[in-house]
């Protein structure tokens, strides 16, 4: 149940809907690449590589971070549309811990981004891997926190 009564205009399925598609932009760009990280490790083509590197590029300008900045802006208006339900929430204070590991996994990929376009560090395939693992973990927890959360946490 999504509740309405902080009375204002209802603008609460609306914030919602962007919310959804911000998280589905923001986790499907990263775990896309760091994918794709794992393969440009693996390269020995300089073409490859430097294709590869614009790749990631535009994932992060096109998805992960538009979709980060929607699903982030747009929990805040949800959050102050209706802050006497949102603040007492305890399930929301457990999903907001795995959104802030969330936001520090998408600043790791932008540092490792960085670091394979200029070729200063190049990370082994595993640690690719292990990061991509690590962003479906802990979305996978902020799905649990909220699904479960709001029915066992209130």
């Amino acid at each position: 149940m999504i509740p309405r009564n902080y009375g204002g205009p209802n603008v609460t399925p609306w914030l919602l809907v962007v919310h959804f598609v911000g998280i589905v932009m923001w986790v499907g760009g990263l775990m896309i690449v760091t994918l794709v990280f794992a393969q440009h490790v693996t390269e020995t083509s300089q073409e490859a590589r430097a294709s590869l590197a614009q790749l990631e590029g535009k994932l992060f300008k096109s998805m992960a971070g538009p979709g980060a900045l929607l699903a982030l802006l747009s929990g805040v208006g949800l959050i102050t549309a209706n802050a006497h339900y949102y603040l007492h929430a305890p399930w929301l204070h457990l999903k907001l811990s795995f959104v802030l590991i969330l936001i520090l996994l998408h600043g790791m990929a932008v540092r490792r981004f960085v670091a394979l376009k200029q070729e200063r560090e190049m990370p082994t395939r595993g640690s690719c891997i292990l990061l991509h693992v690590m962003v479906s973990l802990v979305f996978l927890s902020v799905l649990i926190s909220v699904l479960v959360g709001r029915f066992y946490l209130t």
